[in-house]
């Protein structure tokens, strides 16, 4: 609810994120309201460049703010508002993106190589091909956790 002329609401625009933030962890209404207006462009900008849709872009923008105040308390002031806003709809907006992968049929990859699977090696092609195998098993094995993740079928 925006504040209607009140000399709180005044007084209160000239403070800066800390002062709103401090303001805001008392549920004063005119801190929540003035930092809302403060980053909205901003954030929006973030959510709408990750996400190419702004629909969905206001929908991040409405989870940061209920995040960044059901969590006010947690805001340990190490980085700016702004930084640690645009954070949480970064992340919003990323696992928004994430969510929407697309995805492939697997009758649709059965078609494609259903061709292939008629051919049947020669031994030596078999042999070349097992070589190949383990050396790219050893090699994936040779890589740090996080970068071993390979599809196995």
């Amino acid at each position: 609810m925006k504040p209607t002329g009140s000399t709180e609401a005044l007084r209160i625009e000239d403070l800066d994120d800390a002062g709103l933030v401090e303001h805001a962890r008392q549920c004063d209404p005119a801190a929540f309201w003035l930092i809302i207006k403060r980053h909205n462009q901003r954030l929006h900008r973030v959510a709408r460049a990750v996400l190419n849709d702004d629909t969905e872009a206001e929908d991040v923008l409405q989870e940061t703010y209920i995040h960044a105040f059901t969590h006010l308390a947690e805001f340990r002031a190490e980085a700016q508002l702004s930084t640690w806003l645009t954070r949480i709809a970064l992340n919003e907006a990323l696992g928004r993106r994430r969510k929407k992968r697309p995805t492939v049929d697997v009758k649709a990859i059965e078609g494609m190589v259903a061709p292939f699977s008629a051919h049947k090696p020669d031994p030596e092609e078999a042999a070349a091909l097992a070589e190949i195998r383990n050396l790219l098993e050893r090699a994936v094995g040779g890589l740090p956790e996080p970068f071993r993740i390979v599809s196995r079928k």
